[in-house]
Parts: structure tokens; sequence; C-alpha cells
């Protein structure tokens, strides 16, 4: 951890819209919010990193050509389907993101019209390279927010964030 950071945590309010960050840290709307952020409960946990930016929850990415994730050089995770998302999760209901691991995800619907299901498959991820299936290069957009140059190299940034939480956090 850098020092200086462990005197630093960051707390969240969530005002109007419902908040997932918010209620995956176990912090409740409206005033049970600041009574949990004065208790001072604090976790640290790990971030994820493509390319030199920090995310806290995940990054779902999506570009014009399928992405591939090449996991710690020893295999490949390739879509079956040109629709599918890869999805790199830290903080979400299913992940830990304390354990020093991202979760990547491909995820795809399956099935008939009337009976569609989310197939998902999940692989543990310290550190990987994001690679454009059809070219050497090519670009991925993460959360709708920025654009990622492949290839890209997507890790796990452990122990390296201090937040305040409530007891019914999901990890």
């Amino acid at each position: 951890m850098p020092d200086g950071a462990n005197n630093t945590a960051l707390g969240i309010i969530p005002l109007g819209k419902p908040s997932h960050v918010a209620s995956a840290l176990g912090i409740s709307e409206g005033l049970e919010s600041v009574a949990i952020l004065a208790a001072r409960k604090t976790e640290v946990v790990d971030l994820g990193k493509i390319n030199g930016h920090y995310f806290l929850t995940a990054a779902i990415l999506e570009a014009d050509n399928p992405i591939l994730l090449r996991c710690e050089d020893n295999f490949t995770l390739e879509p079956l389907h040109p629709k599918s998302a890869l999805v790199i999760a830290n903080l979400r209901a299913d992940t830990n993101c304390q354990d020093g691991y991202l979760e990547a995800t491909i995820e795809s619907d399956s099935g008939r019209w009337w009976g569609r299901r989310k197939k998902r498959s999940l692989v543990p991820l310290r550190r990987g390279t994001l690679l454009a299936a059809n070219s050497n290069t090519g670009t991925a957009v993460a959360e709708n927010t920025y654009t990622i140059k492949l290839p890209a190299t997507v890790e796990v940034a452990p122990q390296i964030l201090k937040l305040i939480v409530g007891r019914h956090r999901v990890f």
C-alpha cells in the first residue's frame, strides 16, 4: 500500500437514484448512511486496472469486433458469439474484492426467444492481455466512459483502496 494511503478512507453518501456501489458497500440511503460513515468501519479492497485506468466495480468491454482475453499467458478466453460481453469485475454481488483476483466473465444470451437466459464463464484473473480478435489493433469502450486501445493490459491492484463500509456489504 502506498505511504499515506492508510490515513485516508473513501466514504459514499448515496443521494437520488439507487447506488449499486453504495449498496455493495452496505451503505443505505438517507440518514442511515451518515450513521454508517460516522461509525468508520473500514475495509481495504483491490482495484482493477486497464492500461493505467483504475476501476472499483467492473469494466464492461464493448467493441465492434470480439475481444479476446489472454489470461496470464496460459490460455485465452474467446467469446463464441459476437454479441457476447466481456466483463472484468472487481466489486459485484458475486465477487470478492479482497482476494487479489479480478473475475473475468464472458456473458452471452442462450436459448430460444421465449426462454432467454445468460450463460456465464467465470475465470479468476491476476493479469491478462485484451486483444482484438480479428486484427493486431483495435479499440474497446469500458463502462461507456473511456476508450481503450488494444492490445491492453488488465491487472489487479491488490489492497490499494480503503473504503468505509456497512455491516451488510457484499464482501
